[in-house]
């Protein structure tokens, strides 16, 4: 009986050997798998946030002026779908006030346009982009990994003076 034991011992070993043998390759791929997973989602997080600072930045300063860290990255788009909405509304509600008094029409209309279309008319866009080493493992190359952030570009700031001298030179150019 003590032969019998001993040989399902033996057998036992050779089994639990011939798995660990098939088992850690896997294992070994899945967590180099997991690792670059961490690693791409942890460049993502970066570069999102990279892109939010500068559009936030530019954005700050009427778009006037990139951000140390920026050059390259953002860029300022004009119009867009909801220039456009904003300037189809304000057409529409010229239209009622022109119709009623002409005169003041004109004149209301020369000073929105242009506060609508510097509100809602200018965007910034920050895109970032950076390279990400793939492990050999998982067939080696290289992986992209992407940000980017679209911002409504901030009114310049204005004294009350220089609001009024700006306000009036639109009226009587």
């Amino acid at each position: 009986m003590n032969k019998v034991c001993d040989a399902r011992r033996k057998r036992a070993r050779g089994v639990a050997s011939t798995e660990a043998v098939i088992a850690l390759p896997f294992l070994l791929l899945v967590f180099v798998a997991v690792i670059y997973v961490r690693s791409s989602a942890r460049e993502g997080r970066d570069v999102a946030a990279h892109a939010r600072y500068c559009a936030w930045s530019y954005s700050s300063n009427n778009c006037d002026a990139v951000p140390p860290g920026c050059e390259g990255l953002v860029q300022v788009t004009e119009g867009g779908d909801v220039a456009d909405a904003a300037a189809e509304q304000l057409a529409d509600g010229m239209a009622l006030v022109t119709d009623a008094t002409p005169a003041i029409g004109g004149v209301v209309e020369r000073v929105l346009r242009p506060v609508v279309l510097a509100a809602f008319g200018r965007s910034a866009l920050a895109e970032v982009s950076r390279d990400l080493a793939r492990p050999e493992l998982l067939g080696g190359g290289q992986g992209r990994v992407r940000g980017d952030y679209h911002l409504a570009c901030n009114l310049r700031a204005l004294e009350l003076e220089g609001a009024a001298r700006e306000a009036w030179e639109i009226v009587v150019p």
